[in-house]
């Protein structure tokens, strides 16, 4: 009895031990779908903002900011890859900034536009500020998720 016992440990041992790393493309896929989950609601804020309907503005923002906790979840859950952390530390970096810009000075620029009727040039410039920003912040994110992604492809391309 306790030699099969310790044959069947050995066993489960042996096989667990011999789990099958993913794939580049795998892992890949993984991150593309966690950033695609987000570019819908991107889009949408955009849109609502560009159309000046700041209380669906606010609405998508918060949706976004949920989406990119998520992400940031998803991206920790979804690991290293083969032990090599960087394609999902940079995604967690961007995430977070992203994240931060969202729920503040976007946050901002949304509530101050909504506010703004004959406002001073003073807040007019304020406002731009905070938009010129968000829409710098935004766009280094974007160019910082695709080096990631092209980086990782190159590093680990058969």
């Amino acid at each position: 009895m306790m030699k099969n016992l310790i044959l069947i440990l050995a066993i489960v041992l042996s096989v667990a031990s011999c789990k099958k790393s993913q794939s580049p493309v795998e892992y890949n896929n993984k991150m593309a779908v966690t950033i695609n989950n987000i570019q819908g609601d991107m889009n949408n804020l955009n849109t609502a903002t560009r159309q000046l309907n700041y209380a669906k503005a606010e609405e998508y923002r918060l949706v976004l900011e949920k989406k990119l906790e998520k992400a940031i979840t998803d991206i920790n859950a979804i690991g290293d890859f083969n032990g090599d952390a960087t394609y999902k530390d940079q995604m967690i970096k961007t995430f977070n900034k992203m994240q931060n810009v969202i729920k503040n000075e976007f946050k901002k620029a949304l509530e101050k536009r909504k506010n703004f009727k004959n406002g001073t040039e003073e807040e007019a410039e304020e406002i731009e500020d905070l938009i010129t920003k968000v829409d710098e912040t935004l766009s280094q994110s974007a160019a910082e998720t695709l080096k990631a992604g092209n980086d990782f492809k190159a590093k680990y391309k058969k």
